[in-house]
């Protein structure tokens, strides 16, 4: 399918799991990433909780890769983001994730 500017669009949304929009580098990462996957045709599937990530990964297939905040939620010792790619990898152990993840919380 061609998107109304000449790009043809993907045939797999991409689901994009991050909280609300932090200021923090990933936050922007995650949003030049998305503007571009956009731009090329790519449909866009948001979650701001894991909660919601998960149900979603559960409940539909056609997901073709994520784009996962290791921090949502915010939860540090708890790891929500966890549970979203267990739940990722029961339903297609061959989709792509891509996390995204700060330095300072590599370090804790």
């Amino acid at each position: 399918m061609t998107t109304g500017n000449g790009i043809e669009r993907a045939a797999f949304p991409i689901l994009v799991v991050a909280g609300a929009e932090r200021e923090r580098l990933a936050g922007e990462t995650m949003r030049r990433i998305v503007a571009e996957l956009s731009a090329y045709g790519h449909e866009i599937v948001r979650s701001t909780t894991a909660t919601d990530a998960t149900a979603l990964v559960a409940s539909d297939p056609s997901f073709g890769c994520l784009l996962l905040d290791w921090n949502i939620d915010h939860l540090r010792g708890n790891r929500p983001a966890e549970g979203v790619l267990d739940r990722a990898r029961r339903r297609n152990v061959r989709v792509p994730v891509f996390l995204m993840i700060e330095r300072e919380d590599i370090d804790n």
